[in-house]
């Protein structure tokens, strides 16, 4: 029986073929032509190509070989969980509420004074314009 994709990645992880650490840049690139890290095969010219170069040799996936790369990595619990996208720190969280909080009651403080203000006005033009328009008194 032939192994999966999935199979051949979660060996190349076990022997280190593959890093589970996270690295620190990543590349987009159209294909090169050159071999997946994962399955061997040549990432076609017409193909996307993420690519990692971080102080080792530089390692090339095809989309979907790179996905399943993540998701052995996510599976074996590798990414880091103190500020990544998954899971923010609560100080920011704590901080965001606090803005948002803040934002409401500046708008509330900036935006009375006009409504107030604007009232009168408002209405003596709705009064202006239906008499204009024979509706009024």
């Amino acid at each position: 029986m032939a192994k999966s994709l999935a199979d051949l990645v979660r060996e190349k992880v076990d022997a280190g073929v593959l890093p589970l650490e996270a690295p620190a840049k990543i590349w987009i690139c159209l294909g090169s032509g050159r071999l997946c890290a994962a399955c061997g095969q040549s990432i076609l010219f017409t193909e996307y190509e993420p690519l990692y170069n971080d102080n080792r040799a530089a390692i090339r996936f095809h989309a979907g070989c790179h996905g399943l790369w993540e998701a052995e990595r996510r599976r074996r619990s590798s990414l880091p969980s103190k500020g990544s996208f998954d899971n923010p720190p609560k100080r920011r969280s704590s901080m965001m509420k606090f803005l948002a909080v803040a934002f409401a009651v500046a708008s509330v403080l900036l935006v009375a004074p006009i409504i107030e203000s604007g009232t009168p006005v408002s209405t003596q033009l709705f009064v202006a314009i239906g008499n204009a328009d024979g509706g009024g008194e």
